[in-house]
């Protein structure tokens, strides 16, 4: 099956990346070294038990302005779907009491035909209070499905109550998507976007409505009125895994892994006039110092900045973390990072509010099961320093997760294999 996630970790497409890079200079050693002294404090705060809770999770997290944290894991919850008998997935609340973190099963997926099954994505919050995200399969397709969970209006004494989950089902013909394996995301109208792995009526690689779709979803969202806004094609980038970004004149970009001139995955522009949606390719990764196979969502910032990572290629042949600005009518790339191992980082970055980046990679680290990074800026350059290195244990390990910072500078995440039990485990790392 594509997308990623259906083997333990990796995507269909191989993903390369991320080992420390190579820096020169005592005082630069010497900086590194006192950061890595000083490295905050890592701690599991959930073990994924497969049932009830799930297992493997995939996704970052999310957080409420109460600080408690929400997450989707496409395995576990309640078995008993033949097409899932290991559980279809669940979306999860962990909250913080005197005693730790208790966790909330906020809704277990039952599986086609009535439910989705195989969450990847985050799960975000929408204006009127419901999460939304993706599942993978399921669905009355059963190619998938977008939801909404929405708290619940009555009360069921002290047994916390499953939120109401609706949602819009892929149709079985593929034309309008297939496979949403991204996070979805709100534009300034209240409207829904995402992206599909597959489906669309192209052919990529030969086999049809294989190239994924951009979608939009009107509100009211509980409609679910869905238009296709652009099926991607082999030629121009296909294949996108990351979702989507806007920027503050409601303009969409994005990456695709694979496809562009040398098929090595492409960085893209959609823009919007009367109602009519215009693609642009801004640029094509060669697979050379660049990198190759770009991933994650892009993240901006308050310049208008783009940073992402390519899961391959880059001069010491691991992926880089990259840099797109603005200049004039066009763009300038630039490599932030160049990594050196293999299996880096497949998720989007995050930055704080003093401009750092902090990432994770699914085979880097001490120990090769991956890690969690911060990328500081000094005099024009990226120092690289790891926060924790994941030992492949109780720990957990192979993490796809985009990183969470708290208003504390607390950071949060998931490792999708490892931990007590072996399912995976949300782990924290505090100042």
């Amino acid at each position: 099956m594509p997308g990623k996630g259906f083997s333990t970790v990796s995507k269909a497409l191989a993903i390369l990346v991320v080992a420390l890079s190579v820096t020169s200079g005592w005082a630069v050693l010497a900086l590194l070294f006192t950061e890595v002294l000083s490295a905050q404090t890592y701690s599991v705060i959930h073990n994924f038990t497969d049932t009830p809770d799930g297992a493997q999770p995939d996704a970052g997290l999310t957080m409420d302005r109460a600080g408690n944290l929400y997450g989707t894991t496409p395995l576990g919850g309640f078995a008993g779907s033949q097409s899932c008998p290991a559980g279809c997935g669940t979306v999860y609340r962990l909250s913080r009491t005197s005693n730790g973190w208790t966790i909330t099963i906020l809704h277990a997926f039952g599986g086609p035909r009535s439910d989705g099954a195989d969450p990847f994505s985050r799960v975000i919050f929408g204006r009127d209070g419901a999460l939304y995200g993706t599942t993978y399969s399921g669905g009355t397709g059963p190619r998938g499905t977008v939801f909404r969970l929405s708290p619940p209006a009555k009360s069921c004494g002290n047994v916390p109550c499953p939120w109401e989950e609706s949602h819009y089902s892929f149709p079985a013909d593929y034309l309008s998507g297939a496979g949403p394996i991204a996070e979805v995301a709100f534009d300034a109208q209240g409207d829904l976007y995402g992206t599909t792995d597959v489906g669309g009526p192209n052919y990529c690689r030969n086999v049809p409505n294989s190239c994924g779709v951009l979608y939009k979803l009107t509100t009211p969202i509980q409609e679910w009125n869905q238009s296709v806004i652009w099926d991607f094609e082999e030629s121009s980038g296909n294949s996108p895994y990351g979702g989507i970004t806007f920027d503050a004149s409601g303009n969409i970009f994005g990456v695709t892994t694979v496809g562009g001139s040398a098929d090595l995955g492409t960085f893209y522009e959609m823009t919007e006039s009367a109602g009519s949606w215009t693609h642009t390719v801004l640029y094509n990764f060669t697979g050379q110092s660049d990198g190759a196979a770009p991933d994650g969502n892009l993240l901006e910032d308050a310049e208008g900045n783009l940073y992402g990572t390519a899961a391959a290629g880059g001069s010491g042949g691991g992926g880089t973390v990259f840099e797109f600005s603005p200049s004039g009518s066009g763009w300038n790339f630039s490599v932030l990072h160049s990594f050196s191992g293999t299996e880096g980082p497949v998720a989007g970055l995050t930055m704080d509010a003093n401009g750092n980046l902090y990432g994770t990679t699914l085979h880097d680290g001490s120990f090769g099961y991956g890690n969690v990074f911060r990328l500081t800026k000094s005099n024009g350059y990226w120092n690289y320093v790891s926060l924790h290195d994941f030992s492949g244990g109780a720990d957990g390990w192979a993490s796809y997760s985009t990183v969470l910072i708290d208003a504390a500078g607390n950071l949060y995440g998931t490792a999708a294999l490892g931990g007590a039990i072996g399912g995976g485990v949300v782990w924290e790392i505090t100042p």
